[in-house]
């Protein structure tokens, strides 16, 4: 005896339905072999069993061959140009329909299209701007790189451009700065080499005065040592009198030194040097001006090194290097204050005169002038502004820098440094100084 068995399949009408009215744009509806409406938006038409309004269609299937499994198809209902496709579903013949009216489909088509457009013109601007950025993020270091190359011309080397990428333009932008730098330091060097052409004309026309001025300054110098080395011969030696010609004599053959030393410097001659000690001359210089310090109320205050080595100079022209920075001391102060002298042996090997005051400082725009021929700050008629110049002369035809330190309201020291290097040992005998240490 043989068992059958039977498949039993149920169809929801409501779900059928349901699925037919998912669409917004076509009327959808399902139907049998024979275009009987079994599905369908409206229910009156499944209900009355109406059949499919594509009946041309259903006809097109059922000539149509088996493979065939859709066709589509243009027609009128109600007067009403309709589209509609037909699709078999392999399932008893059921064909499932789609319809729409044709005007309606070409509405649709021109709302896509307009979309289209819209999404076009949406992806236009959105480019557009996109480049716009892109173009200006590339042009912004390009703008700031020529705005930079323009200071530049108008000589404003300290013009820098930052670099903000790893690109091109970030390897332009640090080639540039490299040029600003360089630039930069050849303009220090320009206005550097400048101020030394300046200084050297003014030193120039200065011993061109200087020489007229020892020339002239010569021949009464020579008749006042003649008279005070003639009245010594007739004063007796320990007198007042004597000691007053002899030190006459004395500051007249230094003044007469000087003034060979200045016609030595006009004729761009050097003076001759030897083996000398600086304490000699620093105690030399404040035996000179110590007294009339004392007179102006001003303490000195010396404070020098034992041992220090010999240097090689002319010791004439050192003690009046010293002389000329006392001298500025006490007129700096104008009035009750202190001095104080002081020397060292330096950690470069060379021996350093400071001369300090409790003045009132030097500010620093006078700091840049202060070593210029014929540049003093002392009223009229009371200083010619040589002195820190003719200084400046002699200090670096020793080999040696003068230089200063300064604040306002702390005073200032001037620092004269110059190499000690002996020409030979000498015994004690020969060594050579305004006087003895």
């Amino acid at each position: 005896m043989h068992g059958s068995a039977v498949v039993v399949a149920a169809i929801r009408l409501d779900a059928l339905i349901d699925l037919t009215r998912r669409s917004q744009l076509f009327e959808v509806a399902i139907a049998d072999a024979n275009g009987v409406l079994l599905a369908s938006p409206r229910v009156s038409d499944v209900v009355q069993k109406r059949k499919v309004h594509a009946e041309r269609g259903m006809a097109a299937m059922r000539d149509l061959s088996s493979t065939t499994s859709s066709v589509t198809l243009e027609y009128e209902e109600q007067g009403t140009a309709m589209i509609g496709g037909l699709a078999r579903v392999n399932f008893a013949g059921t064909v499932v329909t789609a319809e729409i009216p044709k005007d309606r489909a070409y509405l649709t088509a021109r709302r896509l299209l307009g979309r289209l457009l819209a999404v076009a013109l949406a992806l236009l601007v959105g480019s557009a701007l996109i480049s716009l950025g892109w173009a200006r993020r590339m042009t912004r270091p390009i703008e700031r790189l020529a705005e930079a190359t323009k200071n530049i011309g108008q000589g404003k080397f300290e013009t820098r451009v930052a670099i903000a990428s790893n690109d091109e333009i970030g390897a332009l932008a640090g080639s540039f700065n490299e040029m600003a730098t360089e630039l930069k330091a050849r303009d220090e060097a320009l206005n550097d080499a400048q101020a030394a052409l300046v200084q050297s004309e003014k030193m120039a026309a200065f011993g061109q005065l200087g020489a007229g001025i020892a020339h002239e300054v010569k021949n009464p110098l020579a008749g006042i040592l003649g008279c005070a080395q003639l009245s010594l011969r007739k004063a007796a030696p320990g007198s007042p009198l004597y000691e007053n010609l002899k030190l006459i004599e004395k500051e007249t053959k230094r003044c007469k030194m000087i003034v060979e030393n200045l016609l030595k410097f006009a004729r761009q001659e050097k003076a001759a040097f030897d083996n000398i000690r600086v304490n000699a001359a620093i105690d030399d210089a404040i035996a000179i001006v110590g007294h009339q310090l004392s007179l102006q109320r001003v303490t000195l205050e010396k404070h020098l090194a034992p041992d220090l080595p010999i240097v090689v100079g002319n010791a004439n022209q050192l003690q009046q290097v010293v002389i000329n920075l006392l001298m500025n001391a006490q007129q700096a102060i104008g009035g009750p204050g202190t001095v104080r002298v002081t020397s060292r042996l330096a950690a470069d090997k060379r021996v350093e005169i400071r001369v300090q005051d409790s003045g009132p400082g030097i500010p620093p725009e006078i700091r840049k002038k202060i070593f210029e021929p014929f540049f003093t700050t002392k009223p009229n008629g009371t200083g010619t502004g040589l002195g820190l110049s003719v200084s400046f002369g002699i200090i670096k035809d020793h080999g040696g820098e003068i230089s200063l330190e300064s604040e306002p309201g702390k005073g200032a020291t001037f620092i004269v440094a110059v190499p000690a290097k002996p020409m030979r040992p000498a015994p004690q005998a020969e060594l050579v100084g305004a006087g003895t240490a």
